[in-house]
């Protein structure tokens, strides 16, 4: 069961960029002789409480609301709970994403408490290690009994039902059994309910928005920065000092990130330097440039909250029934219910429309002659009349953040009751993640908008001043120049943002400049 070529232990503690890394290839999870062998004492334990007349929910019953039936002759069950599960309707879930559902359910399942038959078990980790992968509609899961339905999109797929990806090509479902890219599985005993049930879906898309939020998260703090500097910034704001007085951890980490890449470039030490081309000034900054630390320290604060949630999600058993072989007993509860993703998604959503936000707020600023302290209005080029700038580009910013704002509602709040009152208290933390999903394909086009803007105010601005700005802008005003060319003249950017949006976390996850990268509070 080991490989040399896999790297990293399914019984190790997975942070959220190691699940990153499993969903894109630059890890994979080893499945040891030792997780083998929990399986197979949790399997054995299913079988001997079955030779003695246990009742196990979903083995030797019926499911849900029908779960006061006996079904413990009927050998089909496993398989049609699949099928009855597998109604989702919807836009697919990405391979990206679909990985890491499949990775989790493995790495769940490989702790030894679930009851899947080891074969089973063995069957899925070489599908998985095929990189085989079922399509998942996004849409049907309240996540009450975990995500059944879209693992049971994802079960389905595996028994050669459904269009899948293999070998990074798509194949339609009737395609299977022409090319035999797996061996079926053969659901048995708990086997499908064992692996239906759990909370990798929402935890799989939560964890992506995450990864994404944060490297956009530290894309603002430059961005909030260079923006300062455009606008000569007083940085006695951002002192040290002052954080030790408001001991917040985002707040004083990204203090002392700002206050130490200001001391250079144009910023103002204090009201009594107005000499340094910044005509007009007010003695003090308006808040969204005095208070970034304040702003987007509260952000990370909150963003570190929800990877640890996150964090012990990934690493959890989230099904039922459980089996405790060293005590040879099951037990019978909800661990699959996923409130705790259903509130980490809503927080992620806020923080994801918080920072469009606070982007659109310095896109029109930058944009606004009156604000912004001697450039040209929407920063265009050209004798008067001439050009319009980004004249364009602000109003389809301010139609994104009013869009953003719009989608954001805390679904976890949106609890109905289903499956016969059997689930009358559902998570909704599935939806919540694919609200995420929606929210940030819309905040990364607010933000390429804003990244545009912010760079070509730096050339103005360095233009006006004939000098450098700070080391830190510089150096981000070098790296991003060749994916936007000036504005010298107005052009159609409609095109400009969206190949942007589409490459932006990847652009910005290469700066090595940009703060944090490590993603954690240290």
């Amino acid at each position: 069961m080991q490989h040399r070529d896999l790297d990293i232990l399914v019984s190790k503690t997975w942070t959220n960029e190691d699940f990153i890394a499993v969903g894109r290839q630059r890890k994979k999870p080893v499945v040891t002789t030792s997780n083998i062998e929990k399986v197979a004492a949790a399997h054995k334990t299913l079988q001997e409480l079955l030779q003695k007349g246990h009742w196990i929910y979903g083995v030797s019953s019926g499911f849900g609301p029908l779960a006061n039936e006996d079904a413990s002759k009927n050998t089909q069950r496993q398989e049609r709970l699949i099928y009855h599960l597998a109604t989702g309707v919807g836009p697919k879930l990405g391979i990206e994403i679909t990985r890491m559902i499949f990775a989790l359910r493995l790495k769940q399942l490989a702790q030894g408490y679930s009851g899947i038959n080891p074969k089973s078990f063995q069957t899925l980790y070489d599908a998985f290690l095929k990189d085989f992968l079922p399509e998942i509609p996004a849409l049907g899961s309240v996540g009450a009994s975990g995500d059944l339905t879209p693992l049971a999109h994802l079960a389905l797929g595996l028994s050669g039902k459904t269009n899948f990806y293999w070998k990074r090509k798509k194949y339609a479902a009737s395609d299977f059994y022409k090319i035999k890219p797996i061996s079926v599985v053969k659901w048995s005993d708990k086997d499908a309910l064992a692996f239906v049930n759990g909370t990798a879906a929402m935890t799989a898309i939560a964890s992506m928005n995450l990864y994404e939020t944060n490297i956009l998260f530290r894309l603002s703090c430059q961005l909030a920065f260079s923006y300062g500097e455009c606008l000569g910034a007083y940085s006695e704001a951002w002192h040290p000092k002052l954080a030790d007085l408001h001991p917040q951890v985002g707040h004083k980490e990204l203090a002392k990130w700002l206050f130490h890449q200001s001391v250079e470039g144009w910023f103002q030490k204090g009201p009594k330097e107005l000499d340094a081309g910044f005509n007009g000034k007010w003695p003090q900054d308006p808040y969204s440039i005095r208070c970034v630390p304040q702003l987007l320290g509260a952000v990370k604060d909150q963003l570190k909250q929800i990877e640890d949630c996150l964090q012990i999600e990934i690493n959890s058993v989230s099904d039922n029934p459980n089996f405790f072989s060293d005590e040879k007993t099951v037990l019978h509860g909800g661990n699959f219910n996923g409130q705790h993703v259903s509130f980490s998604s809503d927080q992620l959503n806020l923080q994801i429309a918080y920072l469009g936000v606070y982007a659109e707020k310095r896109i029109s600023t930058l944009c606004d002659s009156k604000l912004n302290l001697g450039l040209s209005p929407f920063l265009k080029s050209g004798s008067a009349g001439e050009n319009s700038g980004f004249m364009g580009a602000q109003v389809t910013a301010t139609a994104l953040c009013a869009e953003l704002k719009s989608l954001y509602k805390p679904l976890s709040l949106e609890t109905l009751s289903t499956n016969g009152q059997n689930q009358d208290m559902v998570s909704m933390g599935t939806a919540s993640a694919w609200r995420g999903q929606q929210m940030l394909t819309i905040l990364k086009a607010l933000i390429s908008i804003e990244t545009m803007v912010n760079t070509e105010a730096l050339r103005h601005r360095k233009a006006q001043l004939e000098s450098e700005p700070s080391k830190q802008s510089k150096d981000w005003l070098d790296y991003f120049s060749p994916n936007f060319s000036p504005l010298t003249q107005d052009r159609p950017l409609g095109s400009e943002i969206e190949s942007l949006s589409e490459r932006l976390i990847d652009i910005a996850e290469q700066f090595k400049l940009l703060p944090f990268r490590d993603l954690k509070s240290k």
